[in-house]
């Protein structure tokens, strides 16, 4: 594959997991409106990668860059001098890479930090609640949380958020709930919310469950950083458990 074919799909990868400077972001998009060859490169990863994601076979990889290979085929042959014959090659190189290498990374290598993730996930006990007889609105949580309502105890949470948005226990709480709700991309918003707060009880919690769900959703390169910050922290309570874990990775 040539420099500049690498450069794509390095490009690509990194606008996908949103690993992009905001000015980088903005270029790519004006570079998306103006490039077809790249728009068509972007398409045919986001298919391919959720076949892999959601099951599919090496065959369905195999139609699916080869009916990709037509597309492109027709269009240098009705348009041969609307695409560069290097833009050509920049895409053949970038569906081979992809048809060879999301079929094993997302089956391999995702699978693998998916169970790292799980594994090292440590489900929250929640808080003590008064059970006296006026019952604040966060003892109702709590009750509901430890029963595993999920649904009320996010209804009940959501309710109390309204009132305090910026209270650090209602926050992470929300997140641990979310999680448990299969919604990990509201979880992670939440937990970077309260992993910024240098004074939180729930800081270093939120930065370790941070880590492992950016682990699971595969942006490795983010979970590598906040685990090594955890190692390096002799004092964080999750040290043994980031260490062990970045050892498996």
């Amino acid at each position: 594959m040539n420099e500049q074919g690498l450069k794509y799909f390095d490009l690509i990868e990194r606008y996908l997991d949103n690993e992009m400077q905001e000015d980088e972001r903005i270029s790519f998009d004006k570079e998306l409106e103006q490039n077809e060859i790249l728009k068509k490169e972007l398409e045919v990863y986001q298919a391919i990668v959720s076949e892999v994601k959601n099951g599919s076979k090496r065959r369905d990889l195999k139609d699916k860059l080869r009916d990709a290979d037509k597309d492109l085929d027709q269009e240098i042959t009705l348009k041969p001098h609307s695409i560069k014959l290097w833009q050509y090659s920049i895409a053949a190189s970038i569906l081979l890479i992809i048809g060879i290498g999301a079929f094993y990374y997302y089956y391999n290598t995702g699978d693998k930090y998916i169970a790292i993730a799980d594994k090292y996930w440590e489900h929250d006990n929640g808080l003590a609640v008064t059970m006296g007889e006026d019952k604040s609105a966060f003892d109702a949580i709590m009750n509901a949380y430890k029963l595993k309502d999920y649904k009320q105890c996010n209804d009940l949470l959501q309710e109390s958020l309204k009132q305090k948005p910026y209270n650090d226990t209602l926050t992470y709480y929300g997140a641990v709930i979310e999680h448990e709700l299969n919604n990990d991309e509201i979880s992670i918003s939440e937990f970077r919310k309260v992993a910024a707060l240098p004074t939180s009880i729930f800081k270093e919690k939120s930065e370790y469950r941070l880590a492992l769900l950016l682990l699971k959703s595969n942006k490795v390169k983010e979970a590598k950083s906040i685990l090594s910050a955890i190692a390096q922290n002799p004092n964080h309570q999750y040290v043994d458990q980031a260490k062990s874990i970045l050892s498996e990775l």
